[in-house]
């Protein structure tokens, strides 16, 4: 590599794989340990121990990070960068404002001094959220149900058991943020260590702490006395405390507190219900399902074992629809899909395949515009070729006459290359359909499953298709089959 390819890399921050990452511009204070592999750029800070820091120091600095009081610390510190989304959305509610966590305000951020027994406290909770939050941001119904296919297990069953399941992992991880919120009082001052409000880790029974929802914490029941009637004794007294503790009821607010949204786990959408997602993660099964019939060289599986039921050959999706129905689970999730024992087959494989394929020519994916901004494209492709010819003489041996330093070759496509404009990026109306842009994109980046054959239909007048894992050459194969 050239010298002006390196990046200044600090050797420090290499001798230890953990670090804590936090979003830069957000709502609230979301703090996360890493225990290396991954890289992060510049709106994610990382925040770095020395090389003889353990796991457990990182723990302690990440709870306190995670909790009400230093969400109420950060935004009294922090730019608020107002209202409004990244969207243009306006937000009137206090709890939606986003801040910029900058390095330079959160190093100020006050770290108190913690006997054993309290760095022991913190700890275990940080600990039990981090290891939970681990599970859910892994977690998806469509790992699941390939697991209860294996087992021969009922799926509908077994799905009712694994929301529920879910559900209650997610209510205590609401507990344990709740209670590291009101130690936190306690390490900071604003709680009397003999309360009766003070965190239940104290009793030393952190599994067995009673689960909480996050619509029934004591500040969101402020305004709803009939729901309080079912605390028990230590919720009981936090309502108590809010409401009196002026110090306290300023920070046990929703602004300051986590909101608890309904992640969708590894996807990017936030409060949708469990039938939701059970749904979008049954497609998914069905898409990888319905794609790995085709796949003959295993990339498709950890182990890479060919699963290609079909030859390298165009095919309609009537002939798909029959390998789909010899099936059986296929058919048993298309049967939960549907919610109809007597599903139409053919109908769902249709439906599955025209949503994630694309046209193979390019005068059936775009508008006029998107053709001429296609043409850009290919232009800039074709100097970028010349420009590498070029850049390829300089790796010829140095007596061969077409060689070149790199400063001549710098000279040559400066004289028969010039300049190489970007080319502009496509817009939703370069696309003949919402299908095409959904799967294409801004750079026009290929991401759909299978390449489709308008006006080419089969004996059987159904779409012809093809697999998208196709490298060129296989794809003539297909067509000339």
């Amino acid at each position: 590599m050239s010298w002006y390819e390196y990046g200044h890399i600090s050797a420090n921050k290499f001798r230890t794989p953990l670090s804590i990452i936090f979003a830069e511009i957000s709502t609230h204070n979301h703090f996360v340990l890493d225990r290396g592999g991954k890289i992060f750029k510049q709106t994610s800070p990382v925040i770095k121990f020395s090389s003889n820091a353990t796991e457990n120091d990182h723990l302690i600095l990440l709870g306190l990070l995670n909790s009400s009081t230093a969400c109420f610390w950060t935004k009294q510190v922090c730019h608020n960068k107002g209202a409004t989304s990244d969207k243009g959305v306006l937000q009137g509610d206090p709890e939606k404002f986003r801040y910029v966590l900058n390095a330079t305000n959160l190093a100020r951020f006050p770290v108190p001094t913690l006997s054993s027994l309290q760095r022991e406290a913190v700890i275990k909770l940080a600990g039990h959220l981090d290891c939970s939050g681990r599970q859910f941001s892994e977690f998806t119904f469509k790992r699941f149900i390939s697991e209860c296919i294996e087992a021969s297990a009922n799926l509908q069953d077994s799905l009712v058991n694994i929301c529920a399941e879910r559900d209650n992992l997610r209510n205590k991880m609401v507990r344990w943020q709740e209670e590291l919120d009101w130690l936190c009082y306690e390490l900071y001052g604003l709680l009397s260590s003999d309360a009766p409000s003070r965190s239940r880790i104290w009793s030393g029974q952190c599994d067995d702490m009673p689960s909480l929802t996050a619509d029934h914490r004591p500040y969101r029941l402020l305004d709803q006395h009939d729901e309080v009637a079912h605390f028990d004794s230590v919720d009981q007294s936090r309502f108590e405390t809010i409401t009196c503790d002026p110090h306290i009821g300023l920070i046990e607010r929703p602004e300051y507190k986590r909101r608890w949204f309904r992640s969708a786990g590894a996807y990017d959408d936030t409060n949708l219900d469990d039938q939701t997602l059970i749904l979008r993660d049954l497609r998914e099964w069905l898409l990888d399902r319905l794609e790995s019939s085709f796949d003959f060289d295993g990339r498709m599986n950890d182990a890479g074992t060919p699963t290609a039921k079909l030859d390298i050959a165009l095919l309609s999706t009537t002939r798909l629809a029959d390998v789909a129905r010899q099936d059986a689970a296929f058919m048993q999730v298309g049967e939960l899909y549907r919610n109809d024992p007597a599903f139409d087959v053919h109908r769902l494989v249709a439906e599955l395949v025209e949503a994630e394929s694309v046209p193979l020519l390019a005068v059936l994916r775009y508008k006029d515009s998107g053709r001429r901004k296609r043409q850009e494209w290919e232009r800039t492709w074709n100097l970028q070729r010349q420009e590498d010819a070029i850049d390829a003489r300089t790796r010829l041996p140095q007596d061969d006459p077409q060689y070149l330093t790199a400063l001549q070759a710098q000279a040559v496509k400066h004289r028969e290359i010039g300049d190489n404009p970007v080319p502009p990026k496509y817009t939703s109306g370069d696309f003949a359909n919402s299908t095409c842009w959904r799967l294409r994109g801004k750079l026009d980046v290929p991401k759909e499953r299978w390449v489709s054959f308008p006006y080419c239909e089969g004996a059987d007048g159904t779409l012809m298709i093809v697999w998208a894992g196709y490298d060129p050459l296989q794809l003539a194969r297909a067509i000339s089959t």
